[in-house]
């Protein structure tokens, strides 16, 4: 067995080094209390069943505590010595393996630290050799090749790779290449990105992702944003730069969108959320 740990990350998280670390560290100290308290629950059971078999254990004594058991009407004497009795965990015990993966869903690149010696204060290099350094698992899909997220068994290749063009204008064409997908790869898309899938059916398998996907909220905040602007006096190269750095978008996407009119592309909205069936 092993226990893994996921962290979903809708922007980056600088200190996530040093949280998951403290994660790691935790789910290590919880097992090895669990471990102590089964040994304190045995050997609890052990000394009710065993009392005439500890009363002959003399030969085990010598300060060292004695763990009995008898099964089968065979008493079997394990000394316990003072490392383990102070520990609570015999020198065979072992733990199970913790991984923590973060999961980067901002559609963007993980600038953030990606091992504990990224965040340290050291001048002196030397002494780094001294502190062990925990690197981050971490899955970012803005830094995934497309050709890459074939290598997924799954339908979370294609939900990552929303993910990664949630923001820019290759979302159409993916959609157009997919054409349907799971529900619960939609529902994933509805809750991690800004664009809803539309239900006609919930009781359905499959999702028409041509027709269901709502691409209105992105275009809306992006023409809101290119009106203020424009009302500030900006221009359109002004505007462009700080569009595509704002919502990850591609240049031409914003300037086909400044040639649109909002006041349209509203009534279209309003009209395309007005068909959306209860429960969507």
């Amino acid at each position: 067995f092993m226990l893994l740990g996921l962290e979903l990350q809708s922007t980056v998280h600088y200190g996530m080094t040093a949280r998951n670390m403290l994660y790691d560290a935790l789910s290590y100290a919880t097992q090895i209390s669990d471990i102590k308290r089964q040994r304190r629950q045995q050997k609890a059971e052990n000394t009710g069943n065993n009392d005439s078999a500890r009363n002959n254990n003399d030969s085990a004594g010598n300060n060292d505590d004695a763990e009995l058991t008898c099964e089968k009407g065979v008493v079997t004497i394990r000394v316990t010595d003072s490392a383990e009795f102070l520990s609570g965990m015999n020198k065979d015990d072992k733990l199970k393996p913790v991984i923590t993966l973060v999961l980067n869903l901002s559609g963007k690149p993980w600038n953030g630290p990606r091992n504990l010696y990224n965040i340290l204060d050291i001048k002196n290099k030397k002494l780094l050799k001294y502190v062990n350094n925990y690197r981050l698992n971490i899955v970012s899909p803005a830094e995934i090749e497309d050709d890459d997220f074939k290598k997924f068994s799954t339908a979370c290749g294609f939900a990552l790779k929303v993910v990664k063009h949630q923001n820019d204008g290759k979302l159409a064409e993916l959609i157009k290449e997919q054409k349907s997908t799971d529900t619960e790869t939609a529902d994933f898309i509805c809750a991690f990105t800004k664009h809803r899938i539309i239900y006609q059916e919930r009781n359905t398998n499959e999702v028409d992702m041509m027709n269901g996907l709502d691409l209105w909220g992105q275009k809306l905040q992006v023409l809101a944003v290119i009106k203020v602007m424009k009302q500030l006096g900006k221009t359109d190269e002004e505007i462009v730069d700080y569009v595509i750095k704002e919502f990850q978008v591609t240049p031409d996407y914003v300037r086909k969108l400044m040639k649109e009119q909002p006041e349209t592309l509203a009534e279209e909205a309003k009209t395309q959320t007005s068909s959306v069936p209860a429960g969507a």
